[in-house]
C-alpha cells in the first residue's frame, strides 16, 4: 500500500510539474511576443513623451538605435527647420553628442517635471543615451503649426531599418 501511495505521489507531482513548466512557458511566450509587437527591440524602459516647440512648418528626425539584451538605447535628433527649436525630452536621456553646431548653441534649461528643454538651432544633431529604450514614445506639438517627424530605427542585430513618417498637429501621436 506504501508502494502505490508513493506512486501517486510521485506521478501526481510529476503532473503537477509538467503544469508550473506549461504555465511557465507560455508566460515566457507571451512576454517575449509583447515586447517584440510593434516596440523597438529591447523596450524594457517607460512610457516616454516628447514635446517639440516651433513656430514655421517643421521636419524632425528621431533616428533609434536598437539592440536585443543592451538596456540603453540612443537617440539622435535633428531638424530641417530655419529656427532654433526646443525639444522637451525625458530628464533621464543623456547627451552624448553634438554635430553641427557647438554645445553652448544647444544647451538645456533646468529640468522641470522630470523633462530637460533642449535648445536645437539650425543645423544642429544632438544624440542621446537612455537609460532603457522607450515603453511607449508619444510625440507632443502644441506649437498649433504642422510638425513632420521622421522616425528611422535601426535594429543593431539583425540589421534591419525601418522609416516612418507621420505629421503632427496639435494633439500627441503615439510612435509605438
Amino acid at each position: 500500500m506504501m508502494e502505490s501511495m508513493s506512486a501517486k505521489r510521485s506521478s501526481g507531482s510529476s503532473l503537477a510539474h509538467a503544469i508550473t513548466g506549461l504555465a511557465a512557458a507560455l508566460v515566457f511566450a507571451i512576454l517575449v511576443l509583447s515586447l517584440r509587437s510593434g516596440n523597438p527591440g529591447n523596450s524594457t524602459g517607460e512610457n516616454v513623451n516628447i514635446g517639440g516647440e516651433h513656430e514655421a512648418p517643421l521636419t524632425i528626425e528621431f533616428r533609434f538605435a536598437i539592440k536585443d539584451n543592451v538596456p540603453v538605447g540612443l537617440v539622435e535628433l535633428s531638424h530641417e527647420g530655419r529656427e532654433t527649436i526646443f525639444v522637451s525630452l525625458p530628464e533621464s536621456w543623456e547627451r552624448r553628442e553634438v554635430r553641427g553646431r557647438s554645445l553652448t548653441d544647444t544647451p538645456s534649461e533646468d529640468p522641470s517635471f522630470g523633462f530637460k528643454r533642449w535648445h536645437m538651432p539650425e543645423g544642429a544633431t544632438l544624440s542621446f543615451r537612455t537609460p532603457a529604450m522607450p515603453r511607449t514614445l508619444d510625440i507632443h506639438n502644441p506649437s498649433g503649426v504642422v510638425l513632420k517627424i521622421r522616425i528611422v530605427k535601426v535594429d543593431l542585430t539583425t540589421g534591419v531599418v525601418d522609416r516612418n513618417v507621420m505629421l503632427v498637429k496639435d494633439a500627441a501621436v503615439e510612435i509605438w
